[in-house]
């Protein structure tokens, strides 16, 4: 209404102002034949027109200065773009709108908990956020309505509930009350992971494509066992523990590279054995000093490792005799000696009593 007003008053100031002055004129040249150009006569005229032609001019001013307040008439209307801010008393509230109403943002301050709506292009990517007092809540959506996240803060234990592609790659969690559960899921069905925390013992069951890659895991209270399966029954893995001394049994394709392991009673013994019997291991640990025994393809590739009471000596050797090692501990100042291919590439370092010394030979040299 008062744009329409403030219109109305620039044009009538316009129309009487010229009216005004056309009278004004002809007067003047009324005046001139009747009284022959009487200057007395000219003088008491233009004094007349000063009061009028100042009210004129001051109602011109006024509505000139309030029309530029005001948007055109035909931009009026339009609700391209939307800003409101009410930051201070309000809680912080800021509500933001783009083009074609996408884009859109609703965030909220401190005593509302800090909530936050978004919405982008075509309605997708969607995210709606809500702060402390409703345990940090978010709700996440992205492209074709898949992606979705939903998360849950403390008092709810931390839940997260995932969901990708097609349905697919779905994944739920949930924290320390109900014991850290996760729960996810991949393409086809496949590629599942179910996994539970401290109460629980820390179980976890993961199934991969055609059935194959399938883990089990279980904890504290039952020994932390893990059973693994993979590809056409390979790739098998049982792992048990404290209570059974953290025994391993890992076999690998057409039945080669098996390991056995045992813990703490028998002290922490290991056998491996790989492709075609090669690549054999024996270890064994505290109460006979941590040793271990490698021997890989062909009898080459062999290693003695011996611990603490013995000064953690090592003994290794590679393919055709070269590529030897030896080592030797604190007692003996951290010896070392290295052969390399063609008896060449050696050499010898010495510790910390000896002053650390390091010797190298390379190429063709066999003088040692």
């Amino acid at each position: 209404m008062l744009i329409v007003v403030g219109y109305l008053l620039l044009f009538g100031a316009l129309c009487v102002s010229g009216q005004i002055n056309t009278t004004s004129e002809e007067t003047n040249v009324v005046s001139g034949e009747t009284d022959n150009g009487s200057k007395l006569s000219k003088i008491i005229d233009t004094l007349g027109d000063v009061p009028e032609k100042l009210l004129l001019n001051k109602l011109a001013q006024g509505a000139l200065r309030w029309t530029p307040v005001f948007p055109p008439l035909p931009t009026l209307f339009r609700r391209d773009s939307q800003n409101i801010d009410t930051s201070l008393n309000t809680d912080e509230k800021r509500l933001w709108q783009g083009r074609d109403d996408n884009e859109k943002r609703l965030w909220q301050g401190k005593d509302d908990n800090e909530k936050r709506l978004w919405q982008g292009k075509d309605d997708n990517e969607k995210r709606l956020w809500q702060g402390k007092d409703d345990n940090e809540k978010r709700l996440w959506q992205g492209k074709d309505d898949n992606e979705k996240r939903l998360w849950q803060g403390r008092d709810d234990n931390e839940k997260r509930l995932w969901q990708g592609k097609d349905d697919n790659e779905k994944r739920l969690w949930q924290g320390k009350d109900d014991n850290e559960k996760r729960l996810w899921q991949g393409k086809d069905d496949n590629e599942k992971r179910l996994w539970q925390g401290k109460d629980d013992n820390e179980k976890r069951l993961w199934q991969g494509k055609d059935d194959n890659e399938k883990r089990l895991w279980q904890g504290k209270d039952d020994n932390e066992k893990r059973l693994w399966q993979g590809k056409d029954d390979n790739e098998k893995r049982l792992w048990q523990g404290k209570d059974d001394n953290e025994k391993r049994l890992w076999q690998g394709k057409d039945d080669n590279e098996k390991r056995l392991w045992q813990g703490r009673d028998d002290n922490q013994k290991r056998l491996w054995q790989g492709k075609d019997d090669n690549e054999k291991r024996l270890w064994q640990g505290k109460d006979d000093n941590e040793k271990r025994l490698w021997q890989g393809k062909d009898d080459n590739e062999k290693r003695l490792w011996q611990g603490k009471d013995d000064n953690e000596k090592r003994l290794w050797q590679g393919k055709d005799d070269n590529e030897k090692r030896l080592w030797q501990g604190k007692d003996d100042n951290e010896k070392r000696l290295w052969q390399g291919k063609d008896d060449n590439e050696k050499r010898l370092w010495r510790g910390r009593d000896d002053n650390e010394k390091r010797l190298w030979t390379a190429g063709k040299d066999t003088n040692f």
